[in-house]
């Protein structure tokens, strides 16, 4: 039993671009290794949880960087659960280098549903979480709840068979790759990016068209996915900054 899980991982050259530096999306993927590791590691892991047909979703995640971390590099991620309520918990990290200096904070906030039912579990009925409360904050602020975007439309696309998790629907880190993916080669060869927001608002399955729009406000990119029906499935917030 440990409140704070700390976990190293060796970045790979498939987790970088042309300019060998972590993609947001693959950091993000990172980020939710170490979460699932420790939920693991303490009990309430997805196997755990699928032996009674739950499983956790990811409802909101930020993630503010110091420095973004290159291929080949190690980083070693520490998180620990900040918090829990009824229909939600906060799971916060430090993402740290190779000489344990700190280069990055996420927070995220989960719900657990039925698989059944796709419906929320009342996290006051499952009393393992609270003995894992640690209570610490990081120097960022909390994932926004982001606006709606009534901005340009520009893609569509069909969820396809790469795109789907062991939860049978899109995996969280599809949809910031996805908006990535609308920036220019020359724009990401003299930008970083600074925070991303994420809020999931509904699931998207495969063979879905799915549509992009943007906007810009206050100098913020801020982009909304939408199923076929106009629901929204996802709000992204990104924040750059120029090399």
């Amino acid at each position: 039993m440990s409140l704070i899980g700390r976990y190293t991982f060796q970045l790979q050259p498939q987790d970088g671009d042309f300019t060998e530096q972590i993609l947001a999306s693959s950091l993000g993927d990172y980020i939710l290794q170490a979460a699932g590791k420790n939920a693991n590691d303490n009990g309430f892991g997805i196997h755990e949880l699928h032996s009674d047909h739950h499983t956790w979703v990811l409802i909101r995640m930020a993630t503010e960087m110091i420095f973004m971390p290159k291929i080949y590099q190690q980083i070693t991620i520490e998180t620990w659960i900040e918090s829990i309520g009824t229909a939600s918990t906060t799971r916060n990290f430090i993402l740290r280098n190779e000489q344990n200096e700190p280069i990055g904070y996420a927070s995220t906030n989960w719900a657990m549903i039925d698989l059944n039912t796709r419906k929320p579990i009342d996290l006051g009925t499952i009393p393992l979480l609270s003995l894992f409360i640690n209570g610490d904050t990081i120097p960022i602020a909390p994932p926004a709840k982001l606006p709606s975007v009534q901005g340009n439309l520009i893609n569509t696309r069909h969820t396809q068979y790469s795109d789907i998790d062991f939860n049978k629907h899109v995996n969280s880190m599809k949809y910031l790759q996805w908006v990535l993916n609308e920036y220019s080669v020359d724009w990401h060869a003299e930008h970083t990016i600074k925070r991303f927001d994420v809020n999931f608002l509904h699931e998207a399955f495969y063979g879905e068209e799915v549509s992009l729009y943007r906007k810009e406000h206050e100098g913020k990119d801020q982009f909304q996915i939408n199923r076929h029906d106009q629901k929204a499935l996802c709000k992204i917030q990104l924040e750059w900054i120029k090399h």
